[in-house]
Parts: structure tokens; sequence; C-alpha cells
């Protein structure tokens, strides 16, 4: 690999990084971003052997330097988005979300990060009008509102963020998902293969 190759570096860092060698990782993007700082990409994936160092705050800042960078990027954007759900920051989520909206109407991440921070905050009608553009931007079942309203009766947030991911499975698991999920899911999957069981 030629060591000053900017994209490389940063291919092989996100590489690295899937791989858990944070360490790694770090260096490769900082050599990449060294090389081309206006490279949004690597500071897109610099921010997360970041924050899986124990530096969130640092790894947030990378993602907003990247939004900064590349202000048109859905993909920067919704995964800033998330982070800043994930800080409990969910108005600036958002609004963030919803810029994304109106420039690319036909992106569905946003629509699923909404979602959540909706079912996060208790807005049953919000959720279950995201939820429901989701599934027919993705040409799922168009009959999944009811099940998100009683998702939000649930007490436990967590509980209802891995039974939605559940019903995002249905029925076409080659939609792709999201890039990245920050939040901790504590629900095992024998778990969670129950809950589908009676959802079904």
């Amino acid at each position: 690999m030629d060591a000053n190759n900017v994209e490389a570096l940063a291919a092989l860092g996100q590489v690295t990084s899937n791989e858990f060698k944070y360490d790694e990782a770090v260096s490769l993007f900082e050599r990449a971003i060294e090389l081309n700082p206006s490279f949004a990409t690597a500071h897109q994936w610099y921010g997360y052997p970041l924050g899986s160092m124990g530096n969130p705050e640092a790894g947030l800042a990378s993602l907003k330097t990247a939004w900064q960078l590349d202000p048109r990027s859905r993909i920067i954007g919704a995964n800033l988005a998330l982070a800043l759900k994930d800080f409990g920051r969910n108005q600036e989520a958002i609004d963030l979300l919803q810029k994304i909206n109106s420039f690319a109407p036909d992106f569905a991440d946003p629509y699923e990060h909404l979602m959540h921070i909706a079912i996060a905050m208790g807005d049953c009608v919000n959720a279950a009008s995201y939820g429901k553009q989701l599934t027919e931007m993705l040409h799922k079942r168009p009959d999944t509102t009811k099940v998100y309203q009683d998702l939000c009766q649930t007490a436990d947030p967590e509980t209802r963020v891995s039974a939605i991911e559940i019903i995002l499975s249905w029925p076409a698991p080659e939609v792709p998902r999201s890039r990245i999920a920050l939040h901790i899911d504590p629900i095992s999957q024998d778990e969670k293969k129950k809950q589908h069981q009676i959802l079904l």
C-alpha cells in the first residue's frame, strides 16, 4: 500500500477498526488526516475508534468535523445525528435529520433514527408516523403502524429499540440497515427470537 494514499489509509483504518484494532486504526486515520485534512470520510471513520477507546466526546467532534467538511453527505449527517442522540441531544439530532430529509428525501436512515428518538422520548404518534414512512420506503409491511404504537407502551426503552429492530428485519433482510449502532443493546439473541415469535 502507498503510505501516502489517503483513501487507502482511511479504508485500511476502517477495516482495522472493524477488527477492534483501535490503536492501529487511530494511527491510520491520523496519518490520512495529516495528508489531507479536508478528507471528510477519514474524519467520520476516525470518530468510531476514538469513541470505542473511551473518548466519545472526541469521537463526536470528529463526526462534526466530517459534517462541516461535507454538509451534503447524507451518510455522515445521519451518523452524526445518531451520535447526538446517544449523547441525549435529541433536538439537535432531530433538526439534523430533518435537514437531511430536505435534500435527500429518498434516504431511509433519517426516518429510522427519528423513529428511535420519538420512541425514547415517549412520542408514540411521531414514532408510528416515522415507522410507517420507513416501512413504505423500504417496501416492507405497510401495516406495522399499530405495532409501533403498541411498542411505545413498553416501559423499557431498550426493549422498545430491540423490538423495533426485529420489525425492521421483516421481511427483506437484504435491505441495508444503518451503518452504525452506538447504543448498547442488552437484549440477548434468544430473547430477540422470543420477541420475534410473539410479534409474529
